[in-house]
């Protein structure tokens, strides 16, 4: 093998792991801010505020708006100022640490380490199908992401309905699982292979933002759900 090739090689690996570094340390970060904090409501018990529902529809309309700023931003092709990007993104890790304190306090220790152990190994080991699928596959399963999201969607309500309405929160329960588990695992695969692909530009931390949040969101997404399915179904 030529000298040549072989550095371009050493070269591009490199910068392959330097991008997962950034990207994926940013990502662990905020997973061990938001599941250090849901460990010390159930090891301390929860705050009578935080289970206020006020503070609840607070929190739920901060999520709502932060995550409506990044898509219409995304859609404008505009990137925010470093320092306003930061700021968005820490208000949303903590307003989605918030959300489901009403829920985690209720889980024992138990069911917390082992969901906290399946889905982290889950999504290691979606992360590194993603990194070595070919590129070629990412626009089938880019496209596939999307018709499941809509699918997803329509299926929600049906979920919603089951469990406000219907009270069957079972076959909620299996529904959810049914339509959740082939979405975010696709949209994992989907996002471990932009990240190795080279799709976001990582050349600084702040540019890191918009994929490690894709990552956390995937990670509390996939517990939450988990966490849901395993008392309803099981």
């Amino acid at each position: 093998m030529p000298s040549e090739y072989r550095n371009e090689l050493q070269l591009g690996a490199q910068e392959i792991s330097n991008r997962c570094t950034k990207i994926y340390g940013i990502a662990a970060l905020f997973v061990l801010f938001t599941v250090s904090s849901w460990l010390l409501v159930i090891l301390l018990g929860v705050d009578v505020p935080l289970t206020n529902y006020v503070l609840h529809i607070s929190v739920t309309a901060a999520v709502v708006i932060v995550c409506s700023v990044f898509a219409a931003m995304s859609l404008a092709d505009m990137r925010p100022l470093p320092l306003v990007d930061w700021v968005l993104t820490l208000v949303l890790v903590t307003a989605v640490t918030l959300w489901p304190v009403r829920i985690i306090a209720t889980v024992n220790l138990d069911e917390y380490f082992v969901l906290f152990g399946c889905v982290t190994g889950a999504m290691i080991i979606l992360n590194i199908i993603g990194s070595k699928c070919p590129l070629d596959y990412l626009v089938v399963l880019a496209s596939f992401v999307l018709i499941w999201w809509l699918v997803f969607l329509v299926l929600g309500v049906i979920v919603i309905c089951l469990i406000f309405f219907a009270e069957n929160r079972t076959m909620a329960a299996y529904l959810l699982a049914i339509i959740f588990y082939p979405l975010f695992f696709s949209l994992t695969i989907f996002t471990g292979m932009s990240i190795t692909s080279g799709r976001y530009d990582t050349r600084s931390l702040t540019l890191c933002l918009m994929p490690a949040r894709s990552v956390y969101f995937n990670f509390v997404a996939m517990y939450l759900v988990s966490l849901f399915v395993m008392r309803e179904a099981g």
